[in-house]
């Protein structure tokens, strides 16, 4: 492939926000002197004119489109004040960028596929039987899962942890390899490098063997970090590549490589790009009747962009592994479903806690609902602990802390980049997801998760937990009033506000 890098530089969303920053800042100005001017007896008719059609054209569609559309309470709130005050920023913004009016064509494009789904996913209610015998407060998550995100609780599937990424290279390659009829990868950013020169390397001998290969990547995500004429390239060596854009928020954070329907691989860290061996993101394998939604999951995203409709039953598994003791359910998330499966997920899992909770993330960002939960399992006598990327994720992450600290959570921050992303709940289940909790992964972003019930890779996942917090400082409620006094909390509480806006 040609090596040569080309560079663009989007400043579209800056210049449209300092536009209509200035734009803003006119139509004060302009307030003020119509004010004043009607004071001196000088009155404009022009004035409630350019408000009347401010409000018809701008402001009632953002904010009929966040009442309508927008479930987060926290979200809600904070946008409808946001465009209240500065109506000529906010109700565009979120317009354009925000999954507002102009949205209404992709969600009803996602919704469609995922009615597609209900043809291919079915949920074999003997699972969800047995599941309940076995525990009732896992049952109740398998069904938080199944109705929010329609995919269904397997059986049957053998899950596997990497800690290492070399390791889990080295098994995705030898997989690749033994590939006989296709080989489907997504992620978000797709960058050069010793991770993307050995996939594709074996990607292209493969596609002589008329193996059907196909490669979803976020465009924006991935910038400029691919070579020129990549798709091109692709084309010419029989790989079929598409790339994810859109013009709001959205980005497709998914991270999934799956091999003849009968392997699946995920990551924490949505990028194929040597973040894979650095950085601590959560790696896991499936191999099994699970591995049926991770196809589904891209395929769906396949036909949105290739605007295709095609039948999924040719990429059904064709092998079939016995496994008794663990449950799996593979789902995503997406912009278009209200229902967010993945918090939901989380908000089940955190009430159910009896002995302890571990969570880590690189970001948080909390609305009601999560603080409440996580406050209310540590008051409750859980062992809740948090790990965060810290000073890596920067000044809104640490706005959260004092409400947990308060009521028991313990906070930890990791002294390096952290790119894992789990919950683990009493040594019985886990959730292994590609969303950090802040308000961007779970409401813009299409996500995925795999929630895991009574099987090894549950151990394996606390056991990654407790060696992360040999690296990490904790933040003891001590520690925090010392160092955040006056200012620094009073600009904590402006993050806290501000944050849900976008």
């Amino acid at each position: 492939m040609n090596k040569k890098i080309h560079k663009p530089f989007s400043i579209a969303k800056p210049i449209v926000f300092i536009v209509l920053a200035v734009l803003q800042i006119g139509l004060y100005l302009y307030i003020i002197q119509a004010v004043i001017a009607a004071w001196n007896e000088d009155y404009n008719i022009l004035t409630p004119v350019v408000l009347l059609v401010l409000l018809v054209l701008g402001v009632i569609p953002a904010i009929f489109a966040t009442l309508l559309r927008q479930q987060n309470q926290s979200v809600k709130l904070s946008r409808i004040v946001f465009i209240l005050l500065m109506p000529l920023v906010g109700a565009p913004w979120y317009d354009l960028f925000g999954n507002g009016i102009f949205g209404g064509r992709a969600r009803s494009v996602h919704k469609k596929q995922q009615r597609k789904n209900l043809d291919f996913l079915d949920q074999n209610p003997k699972v969800l039987e047995e599941l309940a015998s076995r525990d009732l407060a896992a049952a109740g998550q398998a069904h938080a899962i199944l109705n929010s995100s329609d995919f269904p609780v397997y059986t049957n599937t053998r899950t596997v942890l990497f800690q290492n990424g070399d390791d889990f290279l080295r098994i995705v390659l030898d997989e690749i390899m033994k590939a006989k009829k296709f080989i489907f990868i997504e992620c978000g950013a797709l960058r050069t490098g010793v991770v993307f020169n050995e996939i594709f390397g074996r990607l292209e001998n493969k596609a002589q063997d008329e193996i059907e290969i196909n490669i979803i990547y976020d465009k924006k995500a991935t910038g400029s970090h691919l070579p020129r004429g990549f798709k091109q390239s692709c084309r010419g060596v029989g790989i079929s590549c598409l790339s994810f854009g859109s013009f709001g928020t959205e980005r497709d954070n998914r991270f999934s490589i799956i091999i003849d329907g009968n392997v699946a691989f995920s990551c924490s860290s949505s990028n194929l790009s040597d973040e894979i061996l650095r950085g601590n993101p959560t790696m896991s394998v499936l191999r099994g009747d699970a591995v049926w939604s991770s196809t589904v999951m891209f395929l769906n995203m396949w036909d949105i962009l290739a605007k295709e409709n095609r039948d999924y039953s040719p990429y059904r598994p064709t092998l079939t592994y016995v496994e008794e003791q663990g449950y799996v359910a593979v789902f995503g998330a997406s912009p278009s479903n209200r229902q967010n499966p993945i918090r939901t997920g989380y908000l089940k899992m955190i009430s159910s806690a009896q002995s302890y909770l571990f969570l880590q993330t690189p970001t948080l960002e909390l609305d009601t609902h999560l603080t409440h939960s996580l406050t209310l399992a540590a008051s409750s006598g859980a062992d809740v602990r948090i790990v965060t990327a810290g000073a890596f994720a920067g000044q809104r992450t640490r706005a959260y802390y004092q409400q947990l600290l308060e009521s028991g959570v313990r906070i930890y921050e990791y002294q390096y980049p952290l790119s894992s992303k789990s919950l683990i709940c009493d040594d019985i289940s886990c959730i292994l997801t590609s969303a950090s909790l802040d308000y961007t992964s779970l409401l813009n972003n299409h996500e995925s998760a795999t929630w895991i019930f009574g099987d090894e890779a549950v151990f394996e996942a606390r056991d990654d937990f407790m060696a992360l917090l040999e690296d990490s400082r904790e933040i003891t409620p001590k520690f925090w009033r010392k160092h955040t006094q006056g200012l620094i909390r009073t600009w904590y509480a402006i993050l806290r506000a501000i944050t849900p806006i976008g």
